[in-house]
């Protein structure tokens, strides 16, 4: 009667090959995560800066978004989170928020937002127009390569995401 099971020689080698595939494939991985981490947190962003052009264009007013650390009122840092709000306030001049249409709570795991000429708000004029160009960078920790993003908002309101080489 002939036995049947693996030899040690058998499993031993399986394990080695196994071992090999896990070396191999987890820097892969790391790699896929923070690049998902990075556009998901610039994929926020733009989620409230296209709605708040929709809602300026609907309601025939101006509506920001602007950095806010508690969902309710104005801040100044944007890792804390932001919300999208009606806006009485024009122009270049700090946003005066009114009805708060949807907030965002802060980004995850230390990943840092600012806006490149230090603003902390955004408005969109009732006929969708930004009143300003804005240029965001993202970065997430142990950012390599690519991983960082670039988001801007040309004046007619229209906003574009880029990957960028990390800081």
């Amino acid at each position: 009667m002939r036995e049947r099971g693996f030899t040690l020689l058998e499993l031993m080698m399986t394990v080695a090959v196994a071992a090999i595939l896990v070396v191999v494939g987890i820097p892969g991985m790391r790699s896929l995560v923070q690049n998902n981490r990075a556009a998901a947190a610039s994929n926020s962003l733009v989620s409230a800066l296209n709605l708040a052009r929709s809602e300026a264009l609907k309601r025939g007013t101006s509506v920001s978004v602007c950095a806010s650390s508690d969902g309710a009122s104005c801040s100044s840092d944007w890792a804390q989170g932001w919300i999208v709000a009606t806006d009485s306030a024009s122009g270049t001049t700090a946003p005066a928020p009114g009805t708060v249409i949807q907030s965002w709570e802060g980004l995850d795991g230390g990943a840092s937002l600012s806006e490149a000429n230090g603003n902390d708000f955004v408005r969109y004029q009732a006929s969708g127009l930004s009143s300003a160009k804005r240029d965001f960078t993202l970065t997430i920790p142990d950012c390599t390569g690519k991983q960082g993003r670039k988001i801007s908002i040309s004046v007619t309101g229209r906003v574009s995401v880029q990957e960028t080489a990390c800081p």
